[in-house]
């Protein structure tokens, strides 16, 4: 005993050291990384501003040292990026620029908003190439590279040609083989989130609306290059038709590119452009050193437009940003929402509010409680929405409160329907793991939430019943914001998904743009003359202490994953924080998308 005794106190003597040294490392090793980040090269004169690409953009980054360079976010978000190549396009300081855009997983709106900076740029007469850093290119990625003046791909570069496609998993017979039942209630004829889960295929309503959708980014793709290139859109299709994997020589041939060269050969041609000799070493400034040499709030004036991001599914409480597809993934706290709508509101120099909606939908007791805060400041204030890769469901109820609603024509919204479930585990318990349930009860129904049994009739016809008066009120919010009789909000909804041109032409947004024109919208809403106003932030993700210091669970999981090679872009990593977040909405009315739409 003594011996065991002994063991464990030593086991406990050197966790703690462990731990202490590790914390001790990581302080002088922050200290460190701060002291490198004030110290940012400056822009250089006569310089190629060079645009690595990431294959995820994402909305908004903490901005924190240890988070990036530990690789848990990029150094930039996307306004960040856009807004830095729209101010390089009249820096005298840079006198060209070179995209590297290769495999992107990135939603096809945030990809127009990057496409709009470069058209930008362009117009400024300044050169444009673009390359492959990866050596494999795919749609997404083309559709920024097409732009440019002059497109090169390395020699052994593949090129992914072969359309647009969504694909939706299917856990019916999974719940079979496990013994979960699954009772479900819905409103709309369109809203399919429940299907993953009680069906093993797509319905037809489903696939008539996720056929629209991607015949929508596939034109929109296709329409763009055949411009970009010269080309005829028979010419594209075509291709796509007969050339689904192209090497760098068939993309030459077939006009996508314009030439084969290494790095080097697109350095030693752009040489001519910043005024240098051949042989020098290409002047070139980082787009990650660029964005912090041009903070977004440049502008200087007594006034704010305060800029509020919703990103991730709406639940009650504290926003999370767990990049863990096993924990359920990012979300959005009620409670920190309206937090932080009401300090905006309530800053004297406050005189406008942008909410950047990039969210699937959620809870609804979550959504409408933001939608509450935002009608408060509505009084006071002018309210803009605008809405990122997805902002539908949920996303759209909370939309409902602003003046005005700018999106990409390629933004995922609509979805305007509800469901509830309720999961029975009972035989899953019983039968794989040989736990079974007894009890008592006051009342017919008092078990009926509990889990442990499946709903009568009567009890599903109570849950319809609720779901319904929830989606009734949904289509009030939506006629009323939108001033729409109920029956042209409702022949629109019924939980169907829009691309942000259909819901245009529906009534349910009010025009074109990205956060930059719903800024520009909301100062000229408030009456401030441009570039006379800051633009200030509110509630930005949570750095890497702050991570660091979440329950333990988050550092196991993430150390699994990482060990494993697990990548969280994965159709399957999407799957499961889908099943886990299905698990959190048991009996509770939701507002949400299907699922999280993914092209490839």
């Amino acid at each position: 005993m003594r011996f065991i005794k002994a063991v464990a106190a030593n086991l406990v003597g050197t966790g703690i050291a462990l731990a202490a040294l590790f914390l001790f490392t990581m302080i002088i090793f922050g200290g460190i990384i701060a002291r490198s980040t004030q110290k940012v090269q400056s822009v250089r004169s006569e310089s190629i501003l060079v645009v690595d690409i990431p294959a995820v953009i994402p909305e908004v980054v903490s901005g924190d040292p240890f988070a990036q360079a530990f690789g848990q976010e990029s150094s930039f978000g996307l306004f960040d990026l856009t807004r830095a190549i729209e101010r390089a396009a009249g820096d005298n300081r840079i006198k060209g620029l070179w995209i590297k855009s290769g495999a992107l997983a990135t939603p096809w709106a945030s990809l127009q908003a990057v496409r709009r900076s470069i058209s930008i740029f362009k117009a400024s007469g300044k050169p444009v190439v673009a390359s492959s850093p990866s050596f494999s290119m795919n749609e997404a990625g083309y559709f920024i590279s097409s732009l440019a003046d002059s497109v090169f791909a390395d020699p052994h570069t593949m090129m992914e040609f072969n359309g647009i496609a969504m694909t939706v998993s299917f856990y019916a017979d999974l719940f079979d083989r496990l013994d979960i039942h699954v009772d479900a209630v819905r409103a709309g004829t369109f809203k399919s989130a429940l299907e993953p889960y009680t069906r093993t295929d797509l319905s037809d309503e489903n696939r008539e609306q996720l056929q629209r959708i991607t015949d929508g980014i596939a034109n929109t793709f296709v329409n763009a290059v055949a411009e970009d290139r010269g080309l005829t859109v028979s010419d594209i299709d075509g291709l796509m038709e007969s050339h689904a994997l192209m090497t760098a020589s068939d993309a030459l041939n077939a006009g996508l590119i314009d030439g084969i060269r290494y790095d080097d050969d697109i350095r030693s041609s752009l040489l001519e452009t910043t005024g240098q000799e051949l042989g020098e070493t290409l002047r070139t400034t980082s787009i990650k050193s660029y964005v912090r040499d041009t903070p977004t709030n440049s502008n200087r004036g007594d006034s704010d437009v305060a800029v509020i991001y919703v990103v991730g599914t709406m639940m009650p409480g504290k926003s999370t940003d767990i990049p863990n597809p096993f924990l359920g993934g990012q979300t959005v706290g009620s409670d920190t929402f309206i937090r932080s709508i009401r300090k905006a509101r309530l800053n004297k120099r406050t005189k406008a509010i942008v909410i950047r909606i990039d969210s699937p939908g959620g809870v609804v007791p979550a959504a409408d409680a933001m939608l509450e805060e935002i009608r408060v400041a509505a009084r006071e204030i002018p309210i803009i929405v605008s809405m990122g890769g997805v902002a539908a469901s949920g996303g759209y109820w909370i939309a409902t409160g602003a003046e005005t609603i700018v999106a990409e024509s390629l933004t995922i919204t609509g979805s305007i329907g509800v469901f509830s479930l309720l999961i029975d585990t009972s035989e899953f318990m019983s039968n794989k793991i040989g736990i079974t349930f007894d009890g008592v009860k006051s009342h017919p129904y008092a078990d009926m939430m509990s889990g442990m049994r499946r709903l009568s009739a009567a009890e599903t016809a109570m849950l319809q019943r609720t779901t319904d008066q929830v989606y009734e009120s949904f289509l009030d919010l939506v006629a009323e914001s939108r001033n729409l009789s109920i029956e042209d909000v409702d022949a629109v909804a019924q939980g169907r998904v829009w691309t942000g041109e259909d819901a245009l032409a529906a009534g349910l947004i009010d025009e074109f743009g990205g956060l930059d024109d719903a800024i520009d919208i909301a100062a000229v809403a408030a009456g401030l003359p441009a570039d006379e106003f800051r633009i200030r932030f509110y509630a930005a993700p949570k750095g890497f202490f702050a991570r660091f210091t979440d329950p333990m669970v988050r550092a196991a999981a993430g150390w699994i994953i990482s060990a494993a090679g697990y990548n969280p872009n994965t159709e399957l990593a999407a799957s499961l924080a889908n099943l886990n977040e299905m698990m959190g909405y048991h009996g509770t009315v939701v507002a949400r998308m299907p699922f999280d739409l993914q092209t490839h």
